[in-house]
């Protein structure tokens, strides 16, 4: 008998699911689109033999010659199981529960010791902009595509279906196949640019800001000019590269870095707390293309840091009059305001970070390719503008409470 613990087991990384009917399944075809139940912004899920097993986001690895689709673990718990499905009558096959699949991997249980938050996996399937999933039905592969986009639900593109159509005399809709009209309006999702925020997530931070200048206005009243855009326009996610072109054509702008202390105690080393002694990364054994020494780098040169790394917020400003003497004069008062403006969500502990901090000139505090969430305020003149960024991994814990 095999021993247990070396016995091969299959872990997949979902993006969402949902039902089909034997009649769908039957008759599916390149160009169909299927919606999923779980919205774009929300974890992924890592599934060992079917079962749930952790909360996870996709990730590319390696470098621009060999990039391979990946997953970060991001909680050690299973994310809340789909909606019910629609109700089934007498017959066990009417319905079949789907995923759409990033990629699969054969591992045994002996080597997911260890494996826990912030572990990388690699799902040794080459990253590609034409097919990047699979449809697999209740533990099939029965079609291959592109994952997109339907307003706020992912789904899938078919580009090839693995198999020959069947005939199924019992008509079905399952909701989840769209018909062509709705198919049009979808959108393809990049996975080098993620969705990380759902749109009840943006509304959320915006209103967060309207409290922020309230209490700043109501503090400084020679502030009460800065106001947001019209409806969400002012918050936006994008590449922090993306957020640095809008806030260069801004002109001029000072910054003011803030860190948010946590409220328990943090390990005291940046190795301790990327999971050591657990996995930093994990493989199958005979993999297509290894990106461990690229991954593992990644890790020394975080580890190599003077201090743990900590969650950053980035205040970029241009002032003018009364204003300058707030934002550049008073950075703790500034961030009382936005810790206040924060309060009806999350008890933010902001302070500023000095200059002269090692952290600031040891490693960029956010590398160019990271998606943030990028605030924009300003005056009707625009001589007073401020602009808020959040690098991912600051909001990452709270992204269940801003939805």
């Amino acid at each position: 008998m095999v021993d247990f613990l070396e016995h091969l087991n299959t872990l997949s990384v979902s993006v969402g699911g949902g039902y089909l009917s034997a009649f769908e399944v039957g008759a599916l075809k390149p160009g169909d689109v299927i919606r999923t139940t779980r919205q774009a912004g929300y974890s992924a899920t890592l599934i060992l033999n079917g079962t749930a097993l952790a909360a996870c986001e996709v990730v590319l690895l390696g470098g621009a010659a060999r990039t391979v689709f990946g997953a970060r673990v991001t909680s050690a718990d299973a994310p809340p199981p789909r909606d019910a499905g629609p109700a089934a009558r007498d017959d066990l096959v009417e319905l079949l529960p789907f995923e759409v699949v990033i990629g699969s991997i054969q591992v045994s249980l002996a080597s997911l010791r260890g494996v826990g938050r912030n572990t990388l996996i690699n799902l040794d399937r080459p990253f590609s902009t034409q097919e990047d999933a699979s449809l697999v039905v209740t533990g099939l592969p029965v079609a291959v595509g592109k994952v997109i986009v339907l307003g706020e639900e992912f789904g899938i593109r078919l580009t090839r279906v693995l198999g020959e159509p069947f005939r199924e005399d019992t008509i079905r809709a399952s909701g989840c196949l769209l018909d062509p009209d709705v198919a049009r309006r979808v959108k393809d999702y990049d996975f080098r640019r993620p969705d990380r925020f759902s749109r009840n997530a943006i509304v959320n931070i915006t209103e967060t800001h309207r409290y922020f200048l309230r209490n700043l206005s109501g503090r400084f009243p020679a502030a009460g000019g800065l106001t947001l855009p019209a409806a969400e326009a002012g918050v936006d996610q994008c590449t922090f590269a993306e957020a640095q072109e809008w806030l260069k054509a801004g002109g001029e702008l000072g910054l003011l870095v803030a860190e948010n202390l946590p409220r328990r105690p943090q390990p005291a080393t940046e190795a301790d707390r990327w999971g050591a002694p657990g996995k930093l990364i994990l493989e199958p054994d005979h993999p297509a293309t290894s990106v461990a020494a690229e991954v593992r780098a990644w890790f020394d040169q975080a580890a190599s840091l003077p201090v743990p790394a900590r969650d950053f917020v980035l205040l970029y400003y241009r002032a003018g009059g009364p204003v300058q003497k707030v934002l550049s004069s008073e950075p703790e008062a500034l961030l009382a305001c936005l810790r206040g403006g924060w309060k009806h969500l999350v008890d933010f502990n902001l302070r500023v970070v000095p200059e002269s901090d090692p952290v600031l000139k040891a490693s960029p505090l956010v590398r160019e390719n990271e998606m943030v969430i990028l605030v924009r305020a300003a005056d009707p003149d625009s001589r007073t503008a401020l602009a808020i960024v959040y690098p991912y991994p600051t909001l990452e814990p709270i992204i269940e409470i801003l939805d």
